[in-house]
């Protein structure tokens, strides 16, 4: 839904209000691997295409990782990942771009898309993120 509903510039507006500036973000599609999406394919394929095409914003700071869930409303505020918290995070390459987050146990896997109108800032913000070690703190 949030595809449809939001445009780059409401984007970049919500993490400039939010956080101060709009380079240190990435918009990502929610990313199942094939187990866990074989799984909720068989469970039910309605909720496999909803889950599937869920769309999130993922800023980096120095203190970790905020995310938020694009929806048909911009309302929606930012939940924290400490860096200090996240056991593995890892930036797979390959025909999609997947960034893989190991919060607390919890994998977390976002597809990082390059192209369309709504990502037409993630290649800039995820060659500047990767050049400054995602903006971490070592």
């Amino acid at each position: 839904m949030g595809l449809l509903f939001n445009t780059s510039e409401d984007l970049d507006k919500k993490v400039r209000e939010k956080f101060g500036n709009d380079k240190a973000y990435l918009v990502v599609f929610k990313h199942n691997s094939p187990a866990n999406g074989l799984g909720k394919l068989l469970l039910s394929s309605v909720y496999y295409v909803f889950d599937s095409n869920r769309t999130f914003l993922l800023y980096f700071d120095p203190k970790g990782v905020y995310e938020s869930e694009i929806s048909n409303t911009d309302k929606k505020d930012f939940v924290f990942m400490a860096w200090n918290e996240i056991e593995d995070f890892e930036l797979v390459e390959g025909n999609k771009k997947i960034l893989k987050i190991n919060h607390l146990g919890k994998i977390f896997q976002y597809q990082v898309e390059l192209d369309g109108k709504l990502f037409k800032n993630n290649y800039k913000n995820l060659t500047e993120l990767m050049e400054n070690n995602w903006n971490r703190i070592d």
